[in-house]
């Protein structure tokens, strides 16, 4: 007959406890694999990082084999939700580091991490996106820590990786890189992500419409020299009016001048009294959350493309002669002045200022904007891009407003 061995009077530990682990002090410990019924501990994915990170990050310890005293599990699910808690921590603290200081190897960490999380039933999306980062998520910190003149995981590798690996991406998630973007100041960045799927899904039509041939959106911001934050935005759209006729709006949002905006194409739904009768088509001119409120005084430009200047940004731009026209004057143009009589603030700003929350304008306020609407237009090239100029200063309309 076999005897139990009895424990030891002095030890603390409950008879059937689940096994302890040794840990380094760093944050880089590798947790335990998921505890067996019964028989022999076997290995599990460890995330211990590849040798060009050993520098940084410590190498895996070897948990310590199940205690195989007691005569059967105590609260059967207690030790594999403990290896869970354990693995959670160990990837927070392993993503920390990644956010921290950024390398060679932090693409493959992650992954690691990943593969951890998957054999112990964590999402490693979800903790990608856990605010638990002094506030922020891994994301949020990537993106403010992205040095913009390194390429690799030191760039735009690593917050493309992080992107992928937390989609779908929720609307704090958005909000938050929204964010981080404005602060760190980096429009190439947000306009790259808003051409990826995670980030910013086109809608099903606009998918359909554009395909895979057609390039997306192009945005260009200059932020121009001057002491009443002028900035010029150019906006290169594919497929303008088909996409009007059938998506019935085209967004265009970027950053200028620590603020996020937001450029819309519409067509007029009747209730606004500014943006014309009900199928007018309509500009809208808007600040997006997280900016702060400011005065905008700007010009939106529309060149004709059988005889746009070299330079078409100003409505003030050199005479030229085309198409038979004297040399005296100015190929035609749409011009839009988009101002407000109070200062233009976000959606979500404080509703008892006397904030304007968007400067919306019908095309036709321009003699020629209605022609966008029709067949042949000359304003559209023949691909059917359509070429916009946005001219803007952060002050006060005045009588006139030239940037360039």
């Amino acid at each position: 007959m076999i005897i139990d061995k009895q424990p030891l009077p002095d030890d603390p530990t409950p008879e059937d406890a689940p096994p302890a682990y040794d840990y380094p002090s760093s944050s880089s410990f590798v947790p335990p694999p998921p505890e067996k019924d019964a028989g022999p501990s076997t290995t599990s994915p460890t995330l211990s990082p590849s040798p060009s990170s050993s520098s940084r990050l410590s190498p895996p310890l070897v948990s310590k084999k199940p205690s195989s005293k007691g005569k059967g599990r105590w609260f059967p699910s207690f030790g594999q939700s403990k290896a869970a808690k354990e693995v959670e921590k160990t990837v927070m603290n392993l993503v920390r580091d990644v956010v921290k200081v950024p390398d060679a190897a932090a693409i493959s960490v992650l992954r690691n991490c990943e593969e951890a999380c998957n054999s112990h039933s964590l999402s490693f999306a979800a903790l990608l996106q856990e605010q638990t980062i002094e506030g922020h998520s891994a994301i949020y910190w990537a993106i403010i820590k992205r040095p913009r003149d390194l390429p690799g995981a030191a760039g735009l590798e690593l917050v493309q990786t992080m992107l992928a690996m937390a989609a779908p991406l929720s609307a704090a998630t958005i909000s938050e890189i929204r964010l981080a973007c404005l602060q760190a100041s980096d429009e190439a960045l947000f306009q790259r992500l808003r051409h990826t799927p995670a980030f910013s899904p086109l809608s099903g039509k606009d998918e359909i419409l554009l395909g895979a041939n057609i390039p997306p959106d192009d945005i260009s911001v200059s932020e121009v020299a001057g002491n009443q934050g002028e900035f010029v935005a150019v906006f290169r759209i594919p497929q303008f009016q088909r996409r009007m006729r059938v998506t019935k709006q085209v967004t265009l949002e970027f950053i200028a001048r620590g603020r996020m905006w937001c450029l819309a194409f519409l067509e007029s739904d009747g209730i606004s009294c500014s943006a014309g009768e009900k199928g007018a088509w309509v500009v809208s001119l808007s600040l997006m959350e997280h900016s702060p409120p400011t005065w905008i005084d700007s010009h939106l430009l529309i060149d004709d493309t059988r005889g746009a200047p070299s330079t078409p940004s100003s409505s003030k731009a050199s005479a030229k002669s085309f198409m038979g026209m004297p040399a005296s004057k100015a190929p035609p143009q749409i011009e839009l002045r988009l101002k407000t009589s109070s200062q233009l603030a976000p959606p979500s700003a404080n509703r008892h200022h006397d904030f304007v929350r968007d400067i919306s304008l019908p095309l036709r306020k321009s003699p020629m904007g209605d022609s966008l609407q029709f067949d042949g237009c000359t304003f559209i090239a023949p691909d059917g891009t359509l070429t916009a100029k946005l001219e803007a200063r952060l002050a006060k309309p005045d009588n006139e407003c030239i940037i360039c």
